[in-house]
């Protein structure tokens, strides 16, 4: 039965990511790529400059001032990938995208499979609690704008998913690996660059900061040097954060609008009462037995793993709380969305996933039973209806191989899809045309830029 079930579990698992790669790569292209891995003029500075130097000395403004390592992680990957991956060049952008979306979404699943009790963690138990994990996402539909974990275009998807999986797996290995020399060195040598690299980092490790601060404070540690080890890491994690909070603030990015905060505070009440008529109805029918399960048998638990769940969801709701202190972007109408819920979201489902361990390693198999029917009726229509549905990026791909094969030097397209751009329609002499980043990048050779059929 055990053996039936390993397999079982991982035949879901390995389903759902096929079919996660299956979108991955039907997915369009976006306008921001062509910018960032050739790079843009504009985005020399932040390349050139992994710590900011030039804020902290001139407080000069340019693009993404604390996003060096994200910005040369995406450059190095499209800089390589794409000439090894063996497809035609036209495909190879699309295969490269699709691989680094499945990197982001497997640092999301390994930092989540790290913070589960590794002894309690066999092949069995690994497929069931992967496969909910899995579940809990969504590719398609209405519910896609704030619930999607891997947003559809790729520079997002690497900046907040491929980022926040980093900083989670440098929170297993605070949780489970402290006391080993390997893993604080590890931890101080990523800090910087997890706290130089996506837009989400900074905040996430000042939270992860202040929750080792209560945690040694609440559990306490036995020896005065493991309490100088807690807040020596900690102060750490909460300096580099701080900096890259400081620089962030000279992003020229960051002021295309603005609005006051009372009025940003109101459009969060209202996009909070948006997820709860539609989006967060199904997370909460999914988590109510869970819930009810972790305060009646809380005896199960630890001392330390109660402080841990109460933590997580104290940190939730601070999330929440202060996402309008971060500023407003007129494409995030209501503050929410999924790239600023992203943070929630993950440690919501490690909540589930940490009391699922607990039913899964201690009660008998009826109630087993009970609660994977129940997950089932809750995921999984909306799992079917991802799998039916399928991104289409048929016409820009056509639209880039007339591109590669075009004998004129500004070949017509249809105005139907714009080529790797989310709104701007551009022309042969215009710099902020994508596909002259393309052309420079050795994708397209010929032709040197595009004009829209009238």
């Amino acid at each position: 039965m055990r053996f039936v079930g390993t397999w079982i579990g991982l035949l879901l698992c390995g389903l759902m990511v096929s079919l996660q790669f299956r979108d991955f790569y039907h997915a369009p292209l976006e306008g921001d790529l062509p910018a960032i891995a050739l790079p843009a003029p504009s985005y020399n500075e932040v390349l050139s400059s992994p710590f900011a130097t030039s804020v902290l000395l001139d407080q000069a403004r340019y693009p993404g001032t604390n996003r060096f390592f994200a910005y040369a992680s995406l450059k190095l990957w499209f800089d390589h990938v794409p000439r090894w991956v063996p497809v035609s060049r036209e495909l190879a952008l699309y295969l490269s995208s699709a691989l680094l979306k499945l990197l982001a979404l497997g640092l999301l699943c390994l930092g989540a499979m790290l913070l589960l009790t590794p002894r309690a963690t066999g092949a069995t138990s690994f497929g069931v609690y992967l496969t909910v994990y899995l579940g809990m996402m969504v590719s398609s539909g209405e519910e896609m704008h704030y619930l999607n974990w891997i947003d559809p275009s790729i520079t997002y998807a690497w900046f907040y998913a491929g980022h926040l999986g980093l900083c989670l797996v440098m929170a297993a290995l605070i949780v489970r690996h402290f006391h080993k020399v390997w893993a604080v060195s590890a931890i101080a040598v990523a800090t910087p660059m997890l706290a130089l690299g996506g837009p989400l980092n900074a905040p996430v490790l000042l939270f992860l900061a202040l929750g080792m601060v209560l945690y040694q404070r609440l559990s306490g540690a036995s020896t005065r040097g493991e309490r100088l080890a807690w807040w020596g890491t900690a102060l750490w994690i909460a300096g580099w954060a701080s900096y890259s909070w400081y620089v962030g603030r000279f992003n020229s990015e960051n002021f295309w609008a603005s609005l006051p905060l009372a009025e940003r505070y109101a459009r969060l009440w209202h996009g909070i009462g948006l997820l709860l008529k539609g989006p967060w109805i199904s997370w909460i029918l999914l988590s109510l037995p869970f819930g009810i399960y972790a305060y009646w048998k809380k005896a199960v638990f630890s001392r330390q793993e109660r402080i841990v769940l109460l933590l997580c969801v104290g940190a939730m709701g601070l999330w929440l709380f202060l996402l309008p202190v971060g500023g407003y972007r007129e494409y995030r109408p209501w503050i929410v969305r999924r790239d600023t819920l992203l943070p929630l979201h993950i440690v919501w489902a490690v909540l589930i996933l940490l009391v699922l361990q607990k039913i899964w390693t201690r009660e008998a198999l009826r109630l087993k039973v009970v609660f994977v029917i129940w997950m089932a009726v809750i995921l999984g229509p909306r799992q079917m209806r991802d799998w039916i549905h399928q991104p289409d990026a048929t016409a820009e791909q056509a639209q880039l191989h007339l591109l590669l094969t075009a004998e004129t030097v500004c070949p017509e397209l249809p105005r139907t899809t714009p080529l790797m751009d989310w709104s701007f329609e551009g022309d042969c002499d215009d710099p902020r045309n994508s596909v002259l980043y393309l052309r420079r990048l050795g994708w397209v050779k010929q032709a040197e830029g595009f004009r829209y059929a009238e």
